[in-house]
This record gives structure tokens, sequence and C-alpha cells, in this order.
């Protein structure tokens, strides 16, 4: 369990700050249905961070439902920020916007997988 601990205060938990402080509050404002998709996104991250503190306090019991659990919720998230969130945000954004949001994400501390985006649009 140490190493799911590690991996989330290290990597997940800096990746969701800099998604609910930044990028986030940007798709609330600027896409139709924003602040319901950015509500249960952040209601995922809730439930993962809940999930690593159940693992962290109680290591043993049930891992083999707690950890595909964490895993398959993980994967579904990622996947609605990828093919949901983050195409919708670059169909509605206009292009100044979509490059602040991009050059601020580019000034946080980089603490592996980051939120990037790239100023290059289809």
């Amino acid at each position: 369990m140490d190493r799911v601990t590690a991996f989330f205060n290290e990597t997940l938990r800096p990746h969701f700050e800099a998604e609910e402080r930044w990028v986030y509050p940007v798709a609330a404002t600027y896409l139709s249905d924003g602040a319901a998709m950015v509500a249960a996104l952040v209601e995922e991250h809730q439930q993962m961070r809940a999930q690593v503190h159940d693992l962290d306090t109680d290591p043993t019991s049930a891992l083999e439902q707690r950890l595909p659990a964490f895993g398959t919720l993980l994967e579904s998230h990622v996947r609605t920020e990828e093919r949901v969130l983050f195409e919708a945000m670059q169909r509605e954004m206009d292009t100044p916007a979509w490059d602040e949001l991009g050059a601020r994400l580019a000034r946080l501390p980089p603490r592996g997988p980051s939120c990037r985006i790239h100023s290059a649009r289809r």
C-alpha cells in the first residue's frame, strides 16, 4: 500500500489540485454543461482521495475488491477528462482563454504526469 499512497501523494494529488484550481473553474465558465461536468469530476477526486485514505488506514482488508475499484474509477475519470472535458474545452473555448490556461499550467512545477495543454488546436 505504501506504493499506492506514494503514487497518489506524489502524482495524483498535485494533479488533482492543479485541475481543481486551474482547469475546472475555466471549464465551468466556458462550457455549456461545464458546472455539472466539473461537479462530477470533483466528486470523483473526492472518492479517490477517500479510497486512498481508506487503503492507507486499512492496508489489508478486501484488497481484491478495493484496489480494482480504485483503478476502475481512476481509469474512467481520466477517460472522461480526455474524451469529454478536454474535447469540449477545445471546441467551446476561445483561443486566448485556451492559451492562457495552457500558460498557467506550464508554470506549475513538474511532478509526475502533468496537466498540460498544447496551444495548437484542432
